[in-house]
């Protein structure tokens, strides 16, 4: 993190999980991820993790949409810098997750699933459940 104010690159804090903390590049569409102080081996191995699992997402054509461009990874620190994506409300969020869904159905399975939405999407007992597959 000392490196970017150094080059002049201000940073705004946006959030962080159980291994890294997130900011975003001021002017710029891009977020940086550190890892935490005191777990920086889980941190570094969690970018690892996460850069490895980008890769082989990106082997299928139809899911690069729906992964997160990565511009820059340093494996030894665990520090990525990749493309700043807005959060969005819960009800937009699952409507969208419905879309990609049912590309990979249809893809997979040959069976179409077009409506999947908030009110066609229930729970039961920790498992997402399609009420309504009539479409």
């Amino acid at each position: 993190m000392i490196a970017f104010r150094e080059a002049g690159i201000k940073l705004r804090y946006l959030n962080e999980g159980v291994f890294r903390r997130v900011f975003k590049i001021s002017g710029c569409p891009l977020v940086v991820k550190f890892p935490l102080e005191g777990e920086i081996a889980d941190g570094v191995q969690h970018s690892i993790s996460e850069v490895a699992r980008i890769k082989r997402l990106s082997r299928v054509k139809d899911f690069h949409p729906h992964i997160p461009q990565v511009f820059y990874h340093d494996k030894k620190n665990g520090v990525l810098v990749m493309r700043y994506y807005a959060k969005m409300e819960d009800r937009r969020a699952v409507e969208l997750l419905g879309k990609v869904v049912q590309k990979l159905v249809s893809k997979i399975v040959g069976v179409r699933m077009s409506d999947i939405h908030t009110d066609n999407v229930r729970e039961a007992s920790g498992r997402l459940v399609f009420i309504d597959l009539g479409y």
